[in-house]
């Protein structure tokens, strides 16, 4: 390959990292991404294995696809915690994750009460009840909070 030629495939891979960096950016998947910047995502991972290992100039370039994903993040995030400000649940979300004490054991699904408990309902009852107001605590305590 001649020189000419291996800049202007740099410049090419250049220009596909950036346009993968923006889509991921945007919270688009690895795959997604690479197939928005017109390359197959087994190209994409061999890219990546590239990066890893130090060849150029992928190596180099590698950065800003992980600094868009940290932005991307950033992001969405900053629109939680603005959420957060007129909407209980997005300020849960963010408590949920941000202080152990609140977090459920298994966030992939909530809690459910076996059958095989025998739990009577006035017991669910209570149960709920004691939910609810452990709720309330953390909305008056947040709004506490945001009025400061």
């Amino acid at each position: 390959m001649t020189r000419i030629s291996a800049t202007r495939d740099a410049e090419e891979i250049e220009q596909k990292i950036d346009t993968m960096a923006s889509a991921i950016r945007r919270g688009l998947s690895n795959r997604s991404a690479a197939i928005a910047a017109g390359i197959t995502p087994a190209n994409f991972y061999n890219w990546q294995r590239n990066a890893k290992s130090g060849q150029e100039p992928y190596a180099s370039l590698w950065w800003k696809i992980q600094r868009a994903k940290e932005e991307g993040k950033l992001v969405l995030a900053d629109h939680v915690y603005k959420a957060a400000e007129r909407d209980w649940k997005a300020a849960a979300w963010l408590l949920e994750r941000r202080a152990r004490e609140f977090q459920r054991p298994d966030h992939s699904r909530p809690q459910t009460t076996e059958i095989t408990q025998n739990i009577t309902v006035e017991e669910s009852k209570k149960k709920v009840e004691a939910r609810l107001d452990r709720l309330r605590e953390l909305r008056e305590k947040y709004l506490e909070e945001i009025s400061d």
